[in-house]
């Protein structure tokens, strides 16, 4: 999870119903700790109607994520490029509580 992450930007990290987190030490944490509620170390999300639209050196990513018992975020990532990488600078997702039906 480390090298996801840029280093010559800043970062932010918004978990569900959680205010952000703009430190990458404290956001690498916040990540251990949800991983570890996994279980066994195990936590497994599934991404899915993956979008990704590129603009230079950012990339903007959005999709549904897929949490284990049937959960779903929506989430949208950040990237920039970083010393010939893509990095990521921001992360949040939000559950999903309601479907809009279909007009």
């Amino acid at each position: 999870m480390t090298d996801v992450w840029a280093n010559q930007y800043p970062v932010k990290c918004v978990h569900p119903g959680m205010e952000s987190i703009n430190d990458k030490d404290l956001i690498l944490k916040s990540f251990e700790q949800i991983f570890e509620q996994g279980g066994h170390g195990q936590f497994s999300i599934q991404p899915s109607q993956v979008q990704i639209d590129i603009s230079g050196a950012t990339a903007i990513c959005s999709c549904v994520e897929e949490t284990p018992g049937g959960g779903m975020l929506e989430a949208l990532s950040i990237y920039k490029r970083e010393s010939g990488a893509w990095k990521m600078t921001l992360h949040m997702a939000s559950p999903v509580l309601a479907r809009l039906s279909p007009m």
